[in-house]
């Protein structure tokens, strides 16, 4: 195992561990019955107010962009797939657009 695998492994364990952390903060207020999650919490994980993130302007913002990649993923599988009939080949048409 090189420096990377570790790097790689510890930032998944790092990333995966998050929703955890969270879900455990949440869980002791619900149970000290205070407020779950509060303006504040809403401001440190999105960096916005609960008003702006759960806007029509910001969800249209994300829909446009999500069927944007979908549409460019759909357009590279279609039109590099038949290249790629040889696995050597693979490498060459999966380079990012």
């Amino acid at each position: 195992m090189n420096i990377a695998d570790i790097l790689i492994w510890e930032a998944t364990n790092g990333f995966l561990l998050i929703p955890v952390v969270i879900g455990l903060v949440m869980l002791t207020r619900w149970i000290r019955e205070r407020a779950v999650f509060t303006e504040r919490d809403w401001l440190f994980l999105t960096g916005h107010p609960r008003e702006k993130v759960l806007s029509l302007h910001l969800w249209l913002r994300f829909a446009v962009l999500w069927f944007a990649v979908v549409f460019i993923g759909l357009l590279r599988v279609t039109f590099s797939g038949p290249l790629v009939s040889q696995p050597s080949l693979a490498p060459c048409f999966s380079l990012p657009l």
